[in-house]
């Protein structure tokens, strides 16, 4: 059904969600204390991390995955136009100084 639902959106539509995703995380960490953050847990390798750490890897590291890998897509499919600008500040290149 998701899958289904994401084809149906258009662009702004689309950006529109992913811009929801933040206030998500808020919703879903609001009842974790700093201690709780700071608690130790098993990582998948079986080393020990805090909760804190292990969801900021997580999360940041899978988020900065697949904004590349959409911005690789976006760029194969010839949208020149993008620049590392783009990818890390979510903004346009600044326009070069004229004299």
């Amino acid at each position: 059904q998701s899958c289904k639902a994401a084809g149906a959106r258009g662009w702004n539509q689309t950006v529109g969600v992913m811009k929801k995703q933040g206030d998500e995380y808020a919703k879903l960490l609001a009842d974790m204390s700093d201690a709780d953050l700071r608690a130790e847990m098993n990582a998948f390798d079986g080393s020990k991390v805090s909760k804190g750490k292990f969801i900021v890897d997580l999360v940041l590291g899978g988020h900065a995955a697949y904004r590349t890998q959409l911005f690789c897509y976006l760029k194969s499919c010839g949208r020149d136009e993008l620049s590392t600008y783009n990818l890390w500040q979510g903004m346009d290149a600044p326009a070069p100084a004229t004299a």
